[in-house]
């Protein structure tokens, strides 16, 4: 194992490789910090000589390297604010990553290989243009938080209903004109929130939540709620 100091810190080779290839799509530079936050911006945290964590806040990237599969003791990726329209495959290799925040890009479409990262407890992807989820969606079984707020989803993405962990639920800003039936199987949802959507109706079947402490529905179309509720 090859060890090199890179900007305050002694890391693998091969993983310093990897953020040199992330800078040659920026013009800022990366340094290391104690803990990677959403708004970190060109920063990066190392254990034990691995890279566990990657801030890139609003450093106008718009490609992510397929390289960044080699980091595989990866914990936090955030990736906000950016140009990025594209995720290589070689993300389904980070199974250890558990917060992956892609909020503001231009994402339209999620690679099937997303599905791998059983890891995953929080995901942001706000302020994209996504219109549906892959089906592999449904094996991220530890995930807790899912937050999908103003993309262009006008139906319910099924494979949410799949997730046994999912905690908190956010899908504001999308044209959705109804949730489906299957939203009641969520077990541990605590949190639904579809404000500012086209919702017309709720199915009866949202009062099997028994967990759900926060119903937000402002500014939708519905002029009755289920009597379950």
């Amino acid at each position: 194992m090859s060890v090199i100091e890179f900007r305050g810190a002694q890391v693998r080779k091969e993983e310093v490789m990897v953020l040199q290839e992330i800078e040659q799509n920026t013009t800022r530079k990366f340094s290391h910090i104690g803990k990677v936050k959403v708004r970190t911006q060109m920063g990066y945290t190392v254990q034990k000589h691995h890279i566990i964590g990657i801030g890139l806040y609003g450093c106008n990237v718009s490609k992510i390297p397929k390289s960044i599969g080699s980091l595989l003791e990866l914990r936090v990726l955030c990736l906000s604010h950016n140009q990025i329209n594209f995720l290589p495959s070689s993300i389904g290799k980070l199974e250890k990553l558990e917060r992956l925040s892609l909020s503001t890009n231009n994402l339209e479409v999620l690679p099937k290989v997303l599905g791998k990262l059983k890891s995953l407890r929080e995901l942001i992807f706000f302020n994209n243009s996504l219109k549906s989820l892959p089906q592999s969606f449904q094996n991220l079984t530890s995930l807790e938080e899912l937050y999908l707020d103003n993309n262009n989803f006008s139906e319910f993405p099924e494979a949410i209903t799949e997730l046994p962990s999912l905690q908190t639920l956010h899908l504001n800003e999308n044209p959705l004109r109804t949730l489906p039936p299957s939203i009641g199987k969520l077990p541990v949802l605590e949190s639904l929130s579809a404000s500012h959507c086209s919702l017309e109706t709720l199915p009866e079947e949202i009062g099997n939540l028994k967990t759900l402490k926060r119903l937000s529905l402002d500014s939708n179309n519905l002029t009755a709620l289920p009597e379950s509720i």
